[in-house]
């Protein structure tokens, strides 16, 4: 196997699973947005952040799920495949991730019991209840809920210094060393998809970087409508509220971070398969 550590080479693999992600979706009928990183770098950059080393989607709940069914049969003919926890025994994730067949993936600060190729990660965007306590609990059973499958997975490098919360979080890991991860994954989107997001004032969405797993509030308003944007040179969708929602993630996300933060916030190894 031969390993990738060429940034621009990393990001050419990502864009190439999207082109087909997004042929995928319009034979099926499916809209899909740009999400987090990528929809930031589509409004600041028109492609990827420079130094952003993955590509993510939303997509609502209903053609979530039929993307979920449709997916496998027609990746395995475009040399993808698909990780979900309706297709992977041990997938311990809320978000399905399409990956590309000849690659192959180690993830660095996780103990995955699962293979797993360079990807793009697909995320539900889910309807919420109208009631306020009812949307309160319902984002707070969904937590906890990932929060056991992110421990179950929970690892650090043998030679990596380890601060006193990841000692805690090593410790209580164990627990859920066994624990039916699929089971968990396959209940969580059995209660995220309670409500209809074409019927729902309130949508929610899973938040990055140091707060995944937290569920971000978001209204309904903000993914009413697509509007067209270039990203690298094709032209994708992306949610007529993206403002609102940036903000939401990002803050002041026009302005770029200090130099010093300006790399990839992923830890993998990654190798091209013989």
């Amino acid at each position: 196997m031969r390993q990738v550590t060429d940034l621009k080479e990393i990001q050419s693999l990502g864009l190439n699973i999207l082109k087909d992600v997004d042929m995928f979706c319009k034979e099926h009928g499916i809209t899909y947005f740009l999400a987090y990183g990528t929809l930031l770098g589509a409004i600041r950059h028109g492609g990827f952040i420079p130094w952003d080393d993955d590509i993510d989607i939303w997509i609502k709940r209903e053609d979530y799920n039929r993307l979920v069914e449709a997916f496998p049969e027609w990746g395995a003919s475009h040399g993808l495949y698909l990780n979900s926890p309706k297709t992977v025994r041990k997938y311990n994730r809320p978000h399905s991730q399409i990956c590309l067949s000849n690659t192959l993936l180690l993830q660095n600060q996780r103990d995955d019991r699962f293979e797993e190729g360079y990807y793009i990660d697909v995320f539900p965007v889910d309807g919420l209840p109208s009631n306020s306590f009812s949307r309160w609990l319902r984002i707070k059973h969904l937590q906890f809920l990932k929060n056991i499958c992110t421990l179950s997975a929970f690892s650090v490098r043998a030679d990596e210094k380890k601060s006193f919360k990841t000692r805690i979080l090593l410790m209580v890991s164990r627990l859920f060393k066994n624990k039916d991860t699929q089971k968990t994954m396959l209940r969580y989107e059995k209660v995220a998809g309670k409500n209809s997001c074409d019927s729902s004032e309130y949508l929610q969405i899973i938040a990055p970087g140091k707060n995944r797993g937290r569920n971000m509030v978001l209204s309904a308003k903000d993914f009413q409508d697509a509007e067209m944007k270039q990203f690298e040179g094709m032209t994708a969708a992306i949610p007529c509220g993206y403002d609102d929602i940036l903000c939401k993630l990002y803050g002041d996300y026009m302005t770029p971070p200090p130099e010093d933060q300006r790399k990839p916030h992923h830890d993998f190894t990654l190798y091209y398969k013989d």
